[in-house]
Order: C-alpha cells, then sequence, then structure tokens
C-alpha cells in the first residue's frame, strides 16, 4: 500500500485520517457527508493521498454514500467493523476519543490487516449485488419484525397473567402466548371495569399481532422469491430454509472471497482455535472453542445442525461415531457445525456459475 485512508462517518459529518505505508499521518480532513462533501473530500486525498486504498467504518450503512461514489470512481474500499477500532481504542485508553481518533484507527486497521474485506463482502470492488442487496433490506425488516412480534407477545402475557382464574380457565392450556391471546380476544365484558380494561388491551394485542404476523410472511415470500431468482441451491440443504440461506446470502457476499472452506468455517467461528504451548514433537496440539467469527452465521449453523440432529440418520450416525470416539456433545456438535460451514461454502461455490451466467433475452 502507498498510502491509506481512514474515514470515521456520521450522520451529518465525515472525518478522514490520510496515512503513509509506514503509519505516518499524512493530513486530516472534515466535512459534511452532503455530494458536494463527499466530492471535496475525494479532491483532498486525489492532493494528498492519490493512489491510497479507503478504509469505511460502516461502508454499507452512515458511510454508504461515500462508498458508492468511490467505487463509481475505481476505488478500492475496505469496511472496518466497529468493534475492531473499540478493541484498538481500548487497548489505548491514552488516546482519548474524537472523529479525527477514531478516523486514524480505522486507517491502521487496515495497515495491520490488508486483508480486510472489501465493501459490500464483493471480490473485485465494484458495485454491490441488487439482488443481494434487496435480499438485505428484507432480511432486516423481517428481523425488526420478529422483534416487535416477540416484544407484543411479552406484554400479552403479562395482561393475560393478570386476569381472574375464572378467566383464566376458558384459554387454551399450554405455554404459548399467541392461541392464549387470540382466545381471550374473543371473551366477552365481564362487567368488572378493571378486568375489562385488561380484554380491551388484550384485544388490540390481539390486532397488532395479526398485523405483524402478516407482514413478516409477507416478507418471507419476498425472501424465497429473491432467492429463487438468484439461483442458489442454500434452501435445498436439509435444516437451512429460506430465512437461513437469506442470512447466509446476505452476511457471506460472495464466497470467492475466502481462500477454503476451512477460512470460511474460521470466518464463522465454528473452526477452533489453538491453543498449546511448550509444544513438542508427538505431542497433540490442543485446541479451544472459538467464540469469535460472525455470530450471526454461527447462530444458523447451530440451528441448521439440531434440525439435521433431530430427523438426519446420516447426521446422528455421524455425531455417536464422535461420541464413541470421546468427544463430547459439545465438542461434537461444534465438529458437526464446521463440517456444515465446508458443505455450505461448496455449495455457494457451486453456485456461482449459475448466479454469474447472462440472463438470456
Amino acid at each position: 500500500m502507498e498510502a491509506v485512508i481512514g474515514v470515521d462517518p456520521h450522520k451529518h459529518v465525515l472525518s478522514a485520517v490520510a496515512l503513509d505505508s509506514r503509519g505516518g499521518v499524512l493530513g486530516q480532513w472534515h466535512g459534511a457527508t452532503s455530494r458536494r462533501g463527499v466530492e471535496a473530500l475525494r479532491l483532498w486525498a486525489d492532493e494528498h493521498a492519490p493512489h491510497a486504498i479507503w478504509a469505511i467504518e460502516g461502508s454499507t450503512g452512515l458511510g454508504r454514500r461515500l462508498t458508492m461514489a468511490l467505487l463509481a470512481a475505481g476505488a478500492d474500499v475496505r469496511d472496518v467493523c466497529a468493534s475492531r477500532t473499540a478493541d484498538r481504542r481500548r487497548r489505548r485508553p491514552g488516546r482519548g476519543k474524537s472523529d479525527s481518533v477514531d478516523a486514524e484507527a480505522i486507517a491502521r486497521e487496515l495497515l495491520a490487516h490488508p486483508e480486510l474485506p472489501r465493501a459490500f463482502k464483493a471480490v473485485d470492488g465494484g458495485q454491490p449485488n441488487p439482488q443481494r442487496e434487496e435480499l438485505a433490506v428484507l432480511v432486516r425488516a423481517r428481523h425488526q419484525l420478529v422483534d416487535a412480534h416477540r416484544r407484543l407477545l411479552t406484554e400479552a402475557e403479562a395482561l393475560l397473567g393478570e386476569l381472574p382464574g375464572w378467566l383464566d380457565e376458558r384459554l387454551p392450556s399450554g405455554r404459548k402466548v399467541a392461541p392464549r391471546l387470540a382466545a381471550a380476544a374473543r371473551l366477552h365484558r365481564t362487567g368488572d371495569r378493571l378486568t375489562d380494561l385488561r380484554l380491551t388491551l388484550l384485544r388490540a394485542k390481539a390486532r397488532d399481532e395479526r398485523v405483524v404476523s402478516s407482514e413478516c410472511a409477507h416478507l418471507e415470500r419476498d425472501i424465497a422469491r429473491v432467492l429463487k431468482e438468484m439461483n442458489t441451491s442454500l434452501p435445498a440443504l436439509q435444516g437451512l430454509g429460506p430465512i437461513g440461506s437469506a442470512q447466509l446470502v446476505v452476511e457471506v457476499g460472495d464466497p470467492r472471497r475466502f481462500r477454503s472452506a476451512d477460512a470460511f468455517a474460521s470466518y464463522t467461528g465454528t473452526a477452533p482455535i489453538p491453543a498449546s504451548s511448550a509444544e513438542l514433537q508427538g505431542r497433540p496440539v490442543h485446541h479451544r472453542l472459538n467464540r469469535f467469527g460472525n455470530r450471526r452465521l454461527n447462530s444458523v449453523l447451530y440451528q441448521m445442525a439440531v434440525v439435521r440432529l433431530r430427523v438426519d440418520p446420516e447426521t446422528q450416525s455421524y455425531v455417536a461415531r464422535l461420541l464413541a470416539g470421546g468427544k463430547t456433545k459439545r465438542d461434537a456438535l461444534r465438529i458437526l457445525k464446521r463440517r456444515l460451514a465446508r458443505q455450505i461454502w461448496q455449495t455457494m461455490i457451486r453456485d456461482l456459475p449459475f448466479q454469474l451466467a447472462p440472463v438470456a433475452a
């Protein structure tokens, strides 16, 4: 690298610091996030670091406008996760915190780790994939609806617990809140002012729950449609389904940015971390659980593993062999998740020729 430029984007302000290849500061810049501000930042960069690689914290979020402009100009843009600069700040508490300090920390992250992912998790540094962007919007919207649905049921459960015992006996038994809420919404007035107030609130919660459930189902149909348009075979993998497949496509981006299936497993946090000291020839190298990596993908792999353990005889036999070999249940589940991560990466690589092929007129 001849030079790097770290950018700390905010809602209305951009802060940038340029460093040379040895980490020396070449200059600082502060300005607005408007189109004029972005153009001014590019002119400043052409003057101070004309061939720099850009490192932007949150390149698909607050830094998206700048990222799009830089990619259109042919620049090399890397994405820096906010947790990286937070860790750097904790290691050097004497520096304090300011926009300039953060921008410099972002640039130094790229100097220290030249293989940081490109913007939009691409390989060639081009514009974002429109279908993957659409899928990201749909997945984010569904997560928000799922959270809203969970809050609704939690609030309804508290109201259901306050109903008189003779009313509670008329509701379905069981731990699921949604059927009990629907039944409570059909109850008539009792004549007791406080009880009737609770029933009125429960009826409103039931209406909101139906709306949220309907919107969530609509989003899931849209997600399945986009996955079909993308020619991915991930939904066909047992235990994954459309939602898990969509999460994988959004979080992984272009699978070619991983050198191998093992590199992808490490990214998902399913590959173990070496944990040995004073190693001697002939003695085993010890490993420990990896608690880092992409936790969203780790969660998808966990759910996939649990489903397969429940319904897939081949997976059940594989885990049984691991347990017979002395592995604990936790170790066997970790090994299974790593195996599934390799299978997913190989599937995504096999799908690439069909996704990159031109569409016939």
